[in-house]
């Protein structure tokens, strides 16, 4: 029984391992159908959510042009994923610009721990792109 339980968290390591792969300059997740930024320009860049914005719609990276900002709840789930987090080369820990907003405001996620709270739109925080792979 004990071997049993042993090749079962020995498969269940390795499954969950493969749902996160570095490509390039992304990361995908593939249990979400995501593919995420992860260059230089995920931490160089620190802006206000308008230019921010602009430049995940305008990206062109891995040869897709269908980039955008992540949504709040996209955010948090990374920002939770621990050892997921760990194949990222470049996020850093900060507050990151979500898609979610109201008229003055945009949510931000702190990475380190998922923390969730707004922002207004003028202040600058990082920006991590994001595309749908499915």
């Amino acid at each position: 029984m004990l071997k049993v339980l042993l090749a079962f968290m020995l498969i269940t390591n390795v499954v969950l391992a493969n749902d996160w792969v570095k490509k390039g300059d992304t990361v995908i997740d593939k249990k979400n159908h995501l593919q995420w930024e992860d260059n230089a320009k995920t931490n160089e860049v620190v802006d206000i959510w308008k230019m921010v914005h602009s430049r995940c719609s305008g990206l062109h990276l891995a040869g897709f042009n269908d980039w955008r900002l992540p949504s709040k709840r996209e955010l948090q789930h990374l920002a939770k994923s621990q050892k997921e987090k760990a194949i990222f080369a470049q996020l850093e820990k900060g507050l990151y610009w979500s898609s979610d907003k109201d008229d003055t405001d945009a949510f931000v996620v702190y990475i380190p721990n998922g923390f969730t709270s707004k922002s207004d739109t003028c202040d600058k925080n990082y920006a991590v792109c994001v595309r749908d792979t499915k």
